[in-house]
């Protein structure tokens, strides 16, 4: 007689979605790891460039185009010279401009997947 045996098969059903839950739980727990020290690199890769353009690259430019329009000024440099400097500062400061969103970006990605962890 199956006295004790009226919800065994319920029983295993539901301990069997359990273990498939906590394996897909644990599954996306290691990807989230995964992808929180992929933004966390890149976070700090793009800050250390954005750093890098901010205090080295761009000051360099425009003392480069100011030491030539004021070479310029004094006769001893050509137009078309300090046109290219123009153009390549222009240049710098757009390139600065992509790698300033770029940390901003990685950034906000990398707060992004902090608050997902916490929840």
């Amino acid at each position: 007689l199956p006295l004790f045996n009226w919800n065994r098969g319920r029983i295993e059903q539901v301990r069997a979605r359990l273990q498939a839950a906590q394996a897909g739980l644990a599954a996306e727990s290691r990807s989230l790891a995964q992808d929180l020290a992929a933004a966390l690199a890149a976070d700090e890769s793009s800050r250390a460039e954005a750093r890098s353009w901010q205090e080295q690259i761009l000051p360099r430019a425009e003392e480069a185009a100011r030491v030539l329009e004021g070479t310029w000024r004094a006769g001893e440099a050509g137009l078309f010279e300090v046109i290219d400097a123009r153009r390549t500062l222009t240049e710098s400061r757009r390139q600065a401009i992509l790698v300033f969103c770029r940390a901003q970006l990685d950034g906000l990605r990398l707060q992004t997947l902090l608050e997902k962890e916490k929840n």
